[in-house]
C-alpha cells in the first residue's frame, strides 16, 4: 500500500514539475454546437476557439472555448452543450494515467501512449534483433528531427517484389496513429519466424512503413498543446505557426475541399505543394519505392476504411479493385475484436469529409498505388451518447490500444495478401449499387447494406433501421447481397433478441418505445404499457 501511494505521488510531482501541454487550456471549456451552418461558424472564427473536428458536421460539432465564447452563444441564443466544464483539467488526467502505467513496468510497451524518444527506442530495438527488419532516415523535419523509413524485406534474390507503404501521424494529435504502426513492425517482425502463411507473404512482398511523418508536432503535443494538430513550421508574414501535412501533398492542392489559406487556420495548405520539408521528403522516399502497389494513411478517429478520391465523390477507373480491396480489409478489421469498421470512397456517404491536397490523392493519382485512409477507432463521432466527447476520441482509453493495434494489424495483412497474390477475386461487402458505401459486419454478426435514412422516422422504405447502437446516422438492412458465414434459415430457426433500446441508443427495460435487435440481424419496432 505504501508503495502504491509513493508511486502515486511521483507520479504527481513528476507531472507538477514536467507537463506543460495542458497550460494553453486554462479557463476553457469543451461543447458541442447544434445545427451549427457556414453563417455561424464564420462569426465562430471571430473568437479564441479551436476545433476538434474538420470534418462537416452531421449533428452537432465540438469546440474548445473560452468564456468569452460561451457568453455570445448565450446572448444569440445558439443551443449547445457543455461536454467538459475544464478542459486542462481533462488533459492533466490523461497525463497522470499515462505517467502511473509508465511506472508499472511490468505493464504491456503497448498499454499506454508512447512518446517520441520510445517509439524510436523501441523500433531501434526490433530493427537491431530483426534480420528483416531495417532503418533509413529520410529526411528531417523542419525543426530538424529525423524522419526513418522502415524497411522489411528478405534479401532472397526475388526480383521486383510487389511493395506496400505505410505511414502514420501526419497529424501531431494522433496518438494512436504511432502506435499502430509501431506495433506493425515489431508483429510483422515476429509473426514471419513463426506463422508460416507470413513467412510466404513477406518472402515475396516488401514493406515500407514511416511510423512519425510529423516528429515535431508529435513532440510539441505532449510538451505544449495536446491538441495541436499541424507541424511546427514558420510562416513568413504571420505569428501563426504550422502546415496541415495532409493538405499539402501534390494533387488538388489548394481546392476547394477543407482547405485555408490562412496560416492560423488548421487546415492551412502551406505556402505550396510539398512546402512542408515532412511532406517534401516523405514524397519523395515513396516515389523511389520500386514497384509500389498499395498505401496506408493512417488517422484517428471514426472507424473508417476509405479508398479515394478523397477530393470527390467520383469513381475512379479502378474501383472495382479498390472496392474489393476495401471491403476485404473492413471486414478483417471488423472481425478481429467485433468492433464496426465502415468502408467506402469519397465521403463514404457523408460520414467523412472530402479534402484537397491529401497524401491518400498524390499517391493513388500520380503513383498509380492503390491508397486507402485509415480512420482508426472509436467511431463515437457519430454516437449519441451525451457522455462522448471529441477529445477522448484523440486518446482511446489504455485498454483500447492492443486491440485497435491487432484490428490495423489484419487489416493490413489483407492487402500483404492482396499484393502477393496479384489481385482481388470478390469483394466481401454489399453490391448493392444503391446502396452508397459497403458493409457487412455488424457487432451482431450479421451482415447488409448501408443506406440513407431519416434518423427521426425509423423504418425506411427500403427496410432499413438507423444503427442505434452504434446511433451511426445510416441504416442497415440485409438486402440478399452479402455473404453469411452462417446460413439465415439456420439463424432464424435460433431466433432471440440481443438488444433493447429506446430511440436515444440508450438500454431500457422501462415501459415505453423500444427497439428489439435480434441474433439474426432482423429489427422490430415495439411499444409496452
Amino acid at each position: 500500500m505504501m508503495r502504491y501511494l509513493f508511486q502515486l505521488l511521483f507520479c504527481f510531482i513528476s507531472i507538477s514539475i514536467s507537463q506543460t501541454n495542458s497550460v494553453l487550456y486554462e479557463n476553457t471549456k469543451l461543447i458541442k454546437i447544434h445545427s451549427i451552418n457556414s453563417e455561424l461558424a464564420d462569426s465562430l472564427l471571430r473568437f479564441n476557439i479551436k476545433p476538434i473536428s474538420c470534418r462537416t458536421a452531421i449533428a452537432h460539432s465540438d469546440l474548445i472555448v473560452d468564456d468569452r465564447t460561451i457568453d455570445w452563444l448565450k446572448d444569440n441564443n445558439i443551443a449547445f452543450s457543455l461536454l467538459s466544464n475544464d478542459v486542462k483539467q481533462m488533459i492533466d488526467l490523461q497525463m497522470e494515467k499515462i505517467q502511473i502505467k509508465k511506472n508499472n513496468r511490468s505493464s504491456n510497451w503497448f498499454s499506454t501512449y508512447r512518446e517520441l524518444d520510445e517509439i524510436e527506442n523501441k523500433i531501434e530495438n526490433i530493427v537491431e534483433t530483426s534480420q528483416i527488419v531495417s532503418k533509413e532516415l529520410i529526411g528531417q523535419s523542419y525543426e530538424g528531427r529525423d524522419i526513418a523509413a522502415i524497411k522489411i524485406s528478405v534479401d532472397n534474390g526475388i526480383a521486383n517484389k510487389p511493395s506496400i507503404v505505410i505511414n502514420g501521424c501526419q497529424h501531431a494529435r494522433e496518438w494512436i496513429t504511432p502506435m499502430v504502426t509501431t506495433y506493425l513492425i515489431e508483429k510483422l517482425a515476429q509473426d514471419y519466424i513463426s506463422v508460416n502463411e507470413i513467412t510466404t507473404f513477406l518472402d515475396n512482398v516488401d514493406i515500407h512503413i514511416i511510423p512519425v511523418v510529423n516528429p515535431d508536432g508529435y513532440v510539441y503535443t505532449w510538451e505544449q498543446d495536446r491538441w495541436w494538430r499541424k507541424n511546427r513550421q514558420i510562416n513568413n508574414g504571420s505569428d501563426c505557426v504550422g502546415t496541415d501535412l495532409n493538405r499539402n501533398w501534390d494533387f488538388d492542392w489548394n481546392g476547394n475541399e477543407s482547405t485555408s489559406e490562412d496560416p492560423c487556420s488548421y487546415i492551412y495548405v502551406g505556402s505550396g505543394p510539398f512546402s512542408s520539408p515532412e511532406t517534401y521528403c516523405v514524397s519523395q522516399y515513396i516515389s523511389s519505392i520500386p514497384n509500389l502497389v498499395s498505401h496506408i494513411d493512417v488517422h484517428s478517429y471514426s472507424a473508417l476504411i476509405v479508398g479515394p478520391w478523397s477530393s470527390s465523390d467520383e469513381l475512379t477507373e479502378d474501383n472495382d479493385e479498390i472496392f474489393c480491396l476495401g471491403t476485404h480489409m473492413q471486414k478483417a478489421v471488423s472481425n478481429t475484436d467485433n468492433y464496426p469498421y465502415i468502408f467506402g470512397t469519397g465521403t463514404v456517404n457523408n460520414l467523412l469529409y472530402l479534402i484537397s491536397g491529401g497524401m491518400v490523392d498524390w499517391v493513388y493519382g500520380d503513383l498509380s498505388a492503390l491508397s486507402f485512409l485509415y480512420e482508426m477507432r472509436p467511431a463515437n463521432l457519430y454516437y449519441f451518447d451525451t457522455d462522448f466527447n471529441g477529445l477522448s476520441a484523440f486518446d482511446n482509453e489504455e485498454e483500447e490500444i492492443l486491440p485497435t493495434c491487432e484490428e490495423f494489424y489484419q487489416g493490413v495483412l489483407e492487402m500483404i495478401k492482396w499484393a502477393y497474390f496479384g489481385n482481388c477475386e470478390a469483394h466481401a461487402g454489399c453490391s448493392d449499387p444503391l446502396a452508397q458505401n459497403y458493409y457487412c459486419n455488424t457487432m451482431e454478426g450479421n451482415m447488409g447494406c448501408l443506406y440513407n435514412v431519416d434518423l427521426y422516422n425509423p423504418p425506411q422504405s427500403n427496410g432499413a433501421y438507423t444503427l442505434l447502437p452504434y446511433s451511426l446516422p445510416i441504416g442497415f438492412v440485409d438486402d440478399g447481397s452479402c455473404t453469411y458465414d452462417t446460413s439465415i434459415e439456420l439463424l432464424e430457426n435460433n431466433k432471440f433478441v440481443i438488444k433493447r433500446f429506446d430511440l436515444f441508443g440508450r438500454e431500457t427495460t422501462s415501459h415505453s418505445f423500444y427497439i428489439e435487435i435480434y441474433n439474426d440481424g432482423t429489427v422490430e419496432k415495439k411499444y409496452s404499457y
